[in-house]
C-alpha cells in the first residue's frame, strides 16, 4: 500500500504583492476577481448547457475525466478532493440540461473515486469505519420490498452508500480553512448554474399557477425537492464560505501567556518588582 502525509498543502487565499504602480495586476491577481470569473463563467455555462445537451454531455464526462486524471496521477489528493465537491453540485445541473449519462452518475462517481482516493492515500487502519456500519444496517431492508426491484434498490441505498464511502474518505483527511474554502467555492460554482437554470425558466414561462403542490416550471423542469435540496446546500455554502472559514475575525482567540513574577532560579523581573512597589 502506497502511504502518503495526510496533511494537505495549504493554499493560500491571501492577496499578492504586486508592484504598486501597476493596479490592473493586482485586480486579475486578486482572489476575488477569481471568484468573479469563476461564478460569471458558469452563469455563462448555464446558458450553453441549456440550449444543448451534447455541451451538458461533454461537461460531465470532461469533469469526469479531469477527476480520474486527478486520482491516477496526483500524489496528495486535495484536486481531487476539489472535483468531487464540484461533482457534488454539478450532478442536477447535467440531469436538468439533459446530459447523456447515467441518472446516479454523480452518487457513482463519488463512490468510486473516494474509495479508491482511501486507497491509496490513507493507512486504513487510522480511516473510520463506522460510517460503513450505517450502509449495512439498511441493507436488509432489500428483503421487506414487496417484489425485487434492483433500479429501486440502487436508487435508495446509492445516496447512502456515497455518504459512507465520502465520510470514511474524508475522516483521513487534515484540511485547513483555505482548503475547505476552495472546496465550498467550487461546490457553489455548478450550483449558481442551476440557480440560472431555475431563475430562466420562471421568466420564460408563458404561465405559472401556484397551488399546492410544487411547479416544475420554476424548477427548471427537475424536480422540485431536488433542485430545492441543491440550492440549500448552495446557500449553506455561501454561508460557510462568507462568515466562517477564512476569516481569521471568527478565529478563536489565543490564550495569552502570563509572564511568571520570577524566572526559575534568577531574580524577579523589574515589571514584577515595580508592581510591588
Amino acid at each position: 500500500m502506497r502511504s502518503y502525509n495526510n496533511r494537505l498543502p495549504a493554499i493560500s487565499t491571501s492577496r499578492r504583492n504586486f508592484a504598486p504602480g501597476n493596479p490592473a495586476r493586482h485586480l486579475v491577481g486578486s482572489f476575488g476577481f477569481r471568484i468573479f470569473v469563476l461564478f460569471i463563467s458558469h452563469m455563462i455555462l448555464a446558458v450553453l448547457l441549456r440550449g444543448s445537451s451534447i455541451l451538458s454531455t461533454l461537461h460531465a464526462f470532461v469533469t469526469l475525466g479531469i477527476a480520474f486524471f486527478f486520482l491516477l496521477t496526483d500524489r496528495q489528493p486535495f484536486r481531487l478532493i476539489y472535483m468531487l465537491a464540484y461533482i457534488t453540485g454539478a450532478e442536477l445541473l447535467w440531469r436538468g440540461t439533459h446530459a447523456s449519462i447515467f441518472w446516479e452518475t454523480g452518487k457513482y462517481a463519488i463512490t468510486f473515486l473516494a474509495f479508491f482516493a482511501m486507497l491509496r492515500y490513507w493507512d486504513l487502519s487510522k480511516v473510520d469505519k463506522r460510517p460503513l456500519f450505517y450502509f449495512i444496517f439498511l441493507v436488509p431492508s432489500i428483503f421487506v420490498m414487496p417484489s425485487f426491484d434492483r433500479s429501486q434498490i440502487a436508487f435508495n441505498l446509492s445516496g447512502p452508500l456515497a455518504l459512507a464511502i465520502g465520510t470514511m474518505f474524508f475522516s483521513g483527511a487534515v484540511l485547513t480553512r483555505d482548503h475547505l474554502k476552495n472546496l465550498l467555492l467550487l461546490m457553489l460554482a455548478p450550483i449558481v448554474s442551476l440557480g440560472i437554470l431555475v431563475a430562466l425558466g420562471i421568466v420564460t414561462a408563458d404561465v405559472l399557477t401556484f397551488a399546492q403542490g410544487s411547479l416544475f416550471s420554476t424548477s427548471a423542469e427537475i424536480g422540485p425537492n431536488q433542485v430545492s435540496s441543491v440550492l440549500g446546500l448552495g446557500a449553506l455554502a455561501a454561508t460557510l464560505g462568507r462568515l466562517g472559514l477564512g476569516d481569521t475575525r471568527l478565529q478563536p482567540a489565543r490564550p495569552r501567556r502570563i509572564a511568571s513574577a520570577a524566572p526559575a532560579g534568577g531574580r524577579p523581573r523589574a515589571s514584577a518588582r515595580r508592581r510591588r512597589e
